[in-house]
């Protein structure tokens, strides 16, 4: 079960291009001139990868991801964006010329969520919500978004708890939807 709010939820029949979501953000999004904008914690999680990734003259949805956050970071007025490394579990800033951002608890925080192979188990069982890999996905994911708190291991200049009381804004394609629905599961207990 889920105790808590939802403000907005969309459910769409086909998957929306970077187009369409900037275009529906752009004509919904609040300003935040003379207002008290509080950043938040924004995670953004692919569905199933053919192949681990782009097919053909495709972007990977990492790719499409990190446009996306870029987005989000410079409409809320700086922020840093991470992934992780499906392999590892370290997360890895997003850091280049175009995303020169550093951590700042009063900035945007964005985590694209790389689940690499294991959005595609299941695929041949047919049976995805069974089989254990979308539970210890849901885990790991939460695990990793706790780590943002503190990806560095310094001292934090704010509490766990305030980290946690930062607005979510969760966005998934496909699969990656139903991970983060799991993923709410574990921020009610």
């Amino acid at each position: 079960w889920f105790n808590g709010a939802l403000d907005n939820l969309r459910i769409y029949k086909t998957a929306l291009n970077q187009q369409q979501v900037t275009d529906l953000y752009n004509a919904e999004k609040p300003s935040n001139a003379g207002t008290n904008y509080q950043a938040g914690i924004t995670v953004l999680v692919h569905g199933f990868q053919m192949a681990g990734g782009g097919v053909a003259n495709y972007l990977s949805p990492i790719e499409d991801f990190e446009k996306m956050g870029a987005d989000i970071i410079n409409r809320a007025g700086g922020g840093i964006m991470y992934t992780n490394n499906p392999d590892t579990g370290q997360l890895i800033p997003v850091s280049n010329t175009v995303f020169p951002y550093t951590l700042d608890a009063n900035k945007e925080i964005v985590l694209i969520y790389n689940w690499g192979d294991l959005s595609n188990n299941g695929v041949i069982s047919q049976i995805f919500e069974g089989n254990g890999y979308l539970e210890a996905s849901a885990d790991n994911l939460f695990a990793t978004i706790l780590k943002l708190a503190n990806p560095n291991n310094t001292p934090m200049s704010y509490s766990l708890q305030q980290f946690l009381n930062k607005p979510k804004h969760l966005i998934g394609h496909s699969r990656g939807t139903i991970l983060l629905l799991q993923t709410l599961h574990r921020f009610a207990n």
